[in-house]
């Protein structure tokens, strides 16, 4: 069955940096040219590098360079790139953040979230979901990686934990 998800391309052709000639297909260290097949491993690796994560525990200060960290944990075994900032201007139906503002932008954005004290005064769960998704869209608006659809999941499920 076809990947829905991840049917696209992104609309610039600098992002050739990344893709197979003529493919939507990211370079791998698997060296998978089918889309679809790609999609599985990257889920199967990741999946279990999530694991590790989440039963280690997410420690860290979800700095840049945490996040940073985290990625390359969750996409090494697939990605020669992992825990890497894109190096390309990218696009998707929206523009993301452009390359030069990347850190700058998720810097301002980590003030915010301690500012809120990382939510951790934030005891009702409607509240919780406004919040996390404010910052859960910011960050993929940013869009740091070239690919990083389980590291929000993996920040939502560590914020989720720790309150309740």
């Amino acid at each position: 069955m076809k990947d829905q998800e991840y049917d696209y391309f992104y609309d610039d052709e600098q992002d050739a940096k990344y893709c197979y000639p003529g493919t939507n297909v990211l370079k791998n260290k698997l060296d998978i040219r089918d889309l679809d097949t790609l999609h599985e491993a990257e889920r199967d690796y990741s999946a279990v590098r999530q694991a590790e994560l989440v039963g280690q525990g997410v420690t860290g200060d979800f700095s840049f360079k945490h996040l940073c960290s985290i990625h390359k944990h969750l996409f090494s075994d697939v990605y020669s790139w992992a825990g890497k900032t894109r190096t390309v201007d990218i696009s998707k139906g929206t523009i993301f953040c452009l390359v030069q503002f990347i850190e700058s932008q998720f810097d301002d954005l980590y003030r915010k979230l301690k500012k809120e004290n990382f939510l951790a005064d934030i005891t009702d769960k409607e509240e919780m979901s406004e919040r996390l998704a404010y910052y859960l869209g910011e960050i993929n608006m940013i869009h740091p990686f070239r690919d990083d659809h389980v590291i929000i999941r993996t920040k939502l499920e560590k914020f989720r934990k720790s309150r309740g």
